[in-house]
């Protein structure tokens, strides 16, 4: 399963919420600057996520469409009258899409120092759940609110906004812990983890040597790196990957620095490779990727 984690530094901005009725509905290779959430009420439909898998929505299902992603819409041919309700909004940059590995990965990071004094923790939502009833319910009160336009509407839509994010974060690490229940972790494993990656987190900018981790944290190194894959489902040179993007992306938003100096910021000894990590982890350059923070920043300072 994939997830999508926003970093909610900003309150969201709903740009409209509406259902819709049709016999013919679909893009291709469709890209907005917006988040949307849609929930299917009749038909099947075929989402197409660049770089995802193909994902197949029946009714009652609720798909969740990224920013900056190229994406394609279409209805099963002969469904006749089709459904479905949309919330689209705003975010801040700061979203990245995980998979099963890299949502362990981020609770084991929870504790590490880059989350240690966030206003809002991240925010983790599936791009695919099947029927679950209270998102139905809570995606056609943020239309009717949105809708009516009374009086402090964008409060209490923003409001019910949060209170899906909420459902769906919940869910989403419900799940993992109940698929993950039944695997063997060894005493003591999660805090050699969370040792292990609180040392990446404050040395990030070195160049790494796994027998150095190996002797800060007092483990084997064979048997560390065993341990950390056995527990997170990731290696520990993936994960500093991880830490690495996660801090360029700070510098490529909040700084003027050039790339070159960027990557060797954040520990990278060559700018290919790390262009060919930063799209693997983003599905975009980092140039782009700055381009587009920029943007949606300045976009979102004219609402303030």
């Amino acid at each position: 399963m994939n997830y999508l984690k926003m970093d909610m530094d900003r309150t969201p901005v709903i740009r409209f919420a509406h259902s819709f009725l049709t016999e013919s509905y679909g893009h291709t290779n469709r890209i907005t600057d917006s988040m949307e959430i849609v929930y299917i009420d009749k038909g099947s439909w075929i989402f197409e996520i660049k770089g995802y898998n193909v994902i197949e929505a029946k009714p009652g299902d609720t798909v969740v469409l990224p920013p900056d992603t190229p994406h394609s819409i279409s209805i099963r041919e002969k469904e006749g009258i089709c459904e479905h309700s949309c919330v689209n909004f705003t975010i801040n940059p700061g979203f990245e899409i995980l998979d099963d590995t890299g949502l362990r990965n981020y609770l084991y990071l929870i504790d590490a120092e880059k989350y240690g004094n966030l206003k809002c923790p991240p925010i983790i939502i599936p791009l695919h759940t099947i029927n679950v009833p209270e998102y139905k319910s809570l995606v056609l009160k943020i239309i009717s609110v949105y809708s009516i336009q009374k009086p402090g509407y964008l409060l209490e839509a923003t409001g019910l906004l949060f209170r899906l994010f909420s459902l769906m974060t919940r869910a989403s690490l419900e799940y993992d812990a109940a698929v993950h229940s039944s695997v063997y972790i060894p005493p003591m494993s999660h805090v050699y983890c969370r040792r292990i990656i609180e040392y990446l987190n404050n040395h990030f900018q070195e160049k790494i040597v796994i027998g150095d981790i190996a002797h800060e944290i007092g483990l084997n190194p064979h048997y560390m790196c065993n341990l950390f894959k056995m527990t997170t489902g990731d290696t520990i040179v993936s994960c500093l990957n991880r830490v690495r993007i996660e801090k360029s992306k700070e510098l490529l938003v909040k700084t003027t620095h050039k790339i070159s100096d960027i990557c060797t910021a954040v520990g990278f000894e060559n700018e290919h490779y790390f262009s060919k990590i930063f799209r693997k982890h983003q599905g975009t350059s980092p140039g782009r990727f700055r381009i587009i923070s920029l943007n949606n920043l300045n976009r979102k300072n004219i609402y303030l």
